[in-house]
């Protein structure tokens, strides 16, 4: 199902019902791409495992729904873009990315960059089920028509009696709609202003880009751990033990 000009949902059913146990969790799918051999003008069939964020944390399903971003040039994006009904890939998982636990924070902000929204709309869906706290999410995006899940996202809003409250940021716009900005992820004043203030019973979680993670709560390690925060988030006064990075 095409969801924006470069983007799909894409429904795998899956040969046993889904386990996992909470936020958040990815999914291995590997499939055979066609990969051109260098100089000679032919092709051949590889195996690719990319992993990939569902969009809902809820065990008990048979399947599950990715919603997956067509880069140039990028082989598994197309390979699963080109799928049709009764196509099969590998699909290994759930692998758990983070434990929730009820009741330790009372307020979640979380900072999206194009699909890293979707570990992150899992756990806001989770957390809006199976727990009393608020949740704030800022998505960046570059323009009105890259915003993801935006009708979802509003029927979350909507239906959550105040807990949970979403903005629009994108980097190119002219008479926007209410609740979208104009700005980009680096600009201090944006989060400083929208997302929940640093305290101990907040957690704010970022995921996107590697470059735009690093800019808003600086890079994780060389061995893919946390490491301290920094970016604009610590210059906002959060501490690393408030800050996850997907």
């Amino acid at each position: 199902e095409a969801h924006t000009h470069n983007t799909r949902l894409i429904t795998l059913e899956l040969p046993q019902t889904w386990t996992m146990k909470g936020p958040i969790a990815n999914v291995l799918v590997r499939a055979t791409v066609q990969e051109e051999a260098k100089g000679e003008g032919e092709s051949s069939e590889v195996k690719v495992v990319r992993p990939y964020n569902p969009l809902s944390a809820e065990e008990g399903s048979s399947d599950v729904q990715l919603l997956v971003k067509k880069y140039d040039a990028a082989k598994m994006g197309t390979k699963l873009h080109d799928l049709q009904a009764g196509d099969l890939v590998e699909v290994k998982g759930p692998n758990q990315q983070w434990t929730f636990v009820e009741g330790k924070y009372w307020e979640y902000g979380m900072v999206a960059g194009g699909t890293g929204i979707t570990p992150l709309i899992q756990a806001a869906e989770y957390i809006l089920q199976h727990d009393t706290a608020k949740v704030t999410m800022l998505t960046f995006n570059k323009t009105h028509d890259d915003i993801l899940l935006r009708e979802r996202l509003a029927k979350l809003q909507a239906t959550s009696n105040g807990r949970f409250k979403v903005f629009h940021v994108v980097e190119q716009g002219a008479d926007l709609p209410s609740g979208e900005i104009e700005g980009k992820a680096d600009d201090p004043e944006i989060l400083g202003k929208l997302l929940p203030e640093p305290n101990p019973g907040v957690m704010v979680m970022v995921c996107g880009p590697r470059p735009m993670t690093g800019v808003v709560a600086g890079p994780k390690t060389k061995d893919m751990k946390q490491g301290e925060v920094g970016g604009v988030l610590k210059s906002l006064g959060y501490w690393t033990a408030q800050v996850w990075k997907v």
